[in-house]
């Protein structure tokens, strides 16, 4: 089994958590079904430009469209001059999407949108900008509250010609509700415009990266554990007496992923511990189910004080791969990148090469060295448009005074010798897993200083 949204089949049911996470599942070689990643160059489904004809609004169509002509043939549901608006839309299938221009929207308009879906239709939605990147998205309001119509309000942070809105039916997969109906049907926008709001500035981010273990730590709802301390021997014998090292080669890949960004990476072998808010990392234990676990999706980096586990100790389960001392230590900082990434405003994406990807196999995180990067995100989130996780991270916390720091990847300094081009050829099956399971954001109630 797999975790991935299959587009032929999107409403498998998972238990939903408080958490982001990413998901260890399908561990052995055998009787699991391959999960692929969807090409970030590819649309994700058929789309409309939204609305319907009582409303004026053009007609769904279920035509195959591009990401941008999805956008290009959005219907136009300006927010008036009294700064509210409600319409109807319509989906035709499970896989349509209706798009919405709601007009310019400048510095400090707080854009509330609330989507009531009709005879109990499950939706999502996502607010985009003028270059059809993410703004933030929403599946249920709140999932434990029961709220499980869309909420989104923000407070737009650059000027921008076009405000898109987007509504498709829940593939209802990632923390997410499964109940009410997924089918075609109906629904209601209000959308609200508040001008001159306060805007959120960047903020720098300090990361204290704990190898030491003996903290007590809880993630979401979930049980609170005692961290055990980081070893390299803890995932293989192989890596007898290389923890120094592996720890180095953990904490120069995540700063090379983090250079261009006002993030600063804090460790316990090099660093006193830091004092005010600071977001911690824990590396060690293992968990049965994910590589890691986070807070949640902090969209726009709203509080500098979260938590997130690392479980290096599930490193071990890849040992049929033989992976080096470096791939080891590449996998572990890719999901500390990734768990990081969520805690600093990022949701999942598409492209196995974005720290942000929800990973498709095991080669995936020992063998590539991911990096922000702007692409499509996870079907689940929205199946369509792009998030710019490097833009949102320069938005989210500011800029490094350096920002051409990244020169280097790990797969230029890896040893020849290291590189995976041998599995290939001695015909080592991969092990599927998939890497992230999924995210919630805080309430949306209390989001009001966003």
């Amino acid at each position: 089994m797999h975790l991935h949204t299959n587009r032929q089949n999107p409403f498998a049911r998972y238990l939903a958590l408080s958490l982001s996470m990413l998901t260890l599942v399908g561990l052995s070689t055998t009787g699991c079904e391959v999960s692929v990643l969807p090409d970030a160059g590819i649309p994700g489904a058929g789309a409309s430009s939204g609305g319907s004809s009582s409303d004026g609004g053009a007609a769904g169509s279920n035509a195959s469209s591009s990401r941008s002509t999805v956008f290009s043939s959005a219907a136009v549901k300006v927010i008036t001059e009294s700064n509210v608006i409600t319409f109807d839309g319509r989906l035709e299938d499970i896989n349509d999407i209706n798009v919405f221009d709601l007009g310019p929207a400048d510095p400090g308009d707080r854009i509330t949108i609330e989507i009531a879906g009709h005879g109990g239709l499950n939706t999502v939605a996502a607010l985009f900008n003028g270059n059809d990147d993410l703004i933030d998205a929403s599946d249920d309001r709140s999932y434990y509250g029961g709220l499980l119509d869309p909420y989104i309000s923000r407070v737009i942070r650059h000027k921008t010609t076009n405000l898109f809105l987007g509504v498709a039916i829940s593939s209802s997969q990632h923390f997410s509700s499964t109940q009410g109906r997924f089918a075609p049907g109906t629904y209601t926008v209000t959308a609200r415009r508040q001008p001159n709001s306060q805007v959120l500035e960047p903020r720098s981010q300090v990361v204290w990266m704990d190898f030491e273990g003996g903290a007590s730590v809880q993630i979401g709802l979930e049980a609170a554990v005692t961290m055990r301390p980081f070893s390299a021997e803890s995932v293989s014998a192989r890596h007898s007496g290389q923890t120094d090292y592996m720890i180095d080669l953990i904490i120069d890949h995540m700063k090379r992923d983090f250079a261009n960004y006002d993030v600063t990476l804090l460790d316990s072998r090099h660093h006193a511990k830091p004092t005010g808010q600071y977001t911690k990392l824990y590396f060690g234990n293992y968990n049965s189910a994910y590589l890691g676990l986070a807070d949640n999706v902090d969209t726009g980096n709203a509080y500098l004080d979260q938590e997130a586990i690392i479980y290096t100790e599930d490193m071990a389960m890849f040992e049929n791969l033989f992976p080096s001392t470096e791939e080891v230590a590449l996998a572990i900082a890719n999901v500390g990148s990734h768990e990081l990434g969520h805690l600093l405003g990022l949701e999942h994406s598409a492209d196995p090469k974005d720290c942000m990807a929800t990973a498709a196999s095991a080669r995936q995180i020992l063998e590539t060295d991911a990096s922000f990067i702007r692409s499509a995100p996870q079907y689940d989130v929205f199946p369509t448009g792009f998030q710019n996780g490097p833009q949102l991270l320069l938005w989210n916390v500011g800029p490094s005074a350096n920002m051409d720091a990244r020169v280097i990847r790990m797969d230029d300094w890896i040893p020849t010798s290291n590189k995976a081009e041998w599995r290939d050829r001695e015909g080592i099956p991969d092990i599927e897993i998939s890497m992230c399971g999924g995210c919630v954001h805080h309430s949306q109630d209390d989001d009001d200083d966003q």
